[in-house]
């Protein structure tokens, strides 16, 4: 049964861009090591309804300039009503608890807690949506929470160019990608509380195109109901983008209990 479940969500590419490319070293070796979904397709092609699809279980949206508040059912409620934390770790959020609209690097649309009910009407809630940099210290801490979502910002996830560059290739966004899990999410997966029982799963949030141990296609909602449950002790997921059945047989064949 693992302790942490940890969602770090990459933009625009789809698997074939990804698995095998020579440019992502790191996150290959990652789905070598680990598991590899293969079966795994959005719902949507763009951003935020697949956060919602993540977190919800339903699209909600099927715009990313939403701008109304979520009262259905979420990851955020249910996992506090069972008495357990969660944080959002988000790359270039303004401060902790902001529920504004994007300031670039920083998209609001990547972050679906800033969207519930259950967050805008409380300030304790708002307070688990945090930097990215808090990681690091939740780490070093051990106090890391029982659930979190992480979210690189537009310059570190694929969604647009690298730091510092205004125009670049596909290939320097995957390879930026690529550098920014082995250096920011890299001690996570090095540190001891991982080597426990954490559960990092990471989707590419804005694809449809897609190819799972048996064969078993899955979405988002599959995702989202996973988080809610125990689970044997698997490390890590990588997949590539999102619709239906079971994400069991995953468990099965790595590191189950």
């Amino acid at each position: 049964m693992v302790a942490h479940v940890f969602v770090l969500v990459e933009e625009n590419h789809s698997y074939s861009q990804v698995i095998g490319n020579a440019a992502m070293p790191y996150t290959n070796m990652l789905a070598q090591k680990y598991s590899l979904a293969t079966q795994y397709y959005a719902n949507r092609f763009n951003s935020l309804p697949n956060y919602f699809m993540l977190t919800v279980g339903n699209l909600v949206t099927t715009n990313d300039l939403y701008t109304g508040t979520v009262t259905a059912n979420n990851v955020a409620r249910a996992v506090t009503k069972a008495g357990k934390t969660w944080k959002i770790y988000a790359e270039s959020l303004p401060n902790i608890g902001y529920l504004g609209a994007n300031v670039f690097p920083y998209g609001k649309d990547h972050n679906p807690f800033a969207y519930f009910s259950d967050v805008i009407n409380s300030s304790s809630q708002a307070s688990n949506m945090v930097p990215f940099t808090q990681l690091a210290t939740d780490i070093q801490n051990n106090t890391l929470p029982d659930y979190a979502m992480i979210v690189p910002d537009f310059e570190n996830d694929g969604h647009d160019c690298p730091p510092g560059m205004s125009n670049c290739s596909d290939t320097q966004k995957l390879a930026n990608i690529d550098q920014w899990i082995q250096s920011n999410i890299g001690p996570l997966i090095g540190s001891s509380a991982f080597a426990l029982a954490i559960l990092l799963l990471v989707p590419w949030a804005g694809r449809r195109q897609g190819r799972i141990v048996d064969n078993r296609r899955i979405d988002r909602k599959t995702w989202r109901r996973l988080c809610d449950e125990e689970n044997p002790n698997v490390s890590i997921i990588i997949e590539r983008d999102i619709t239906s059945n079971q994400m069991w047989v995953l468990w099965s064949t790595f590191y189950s209990t």
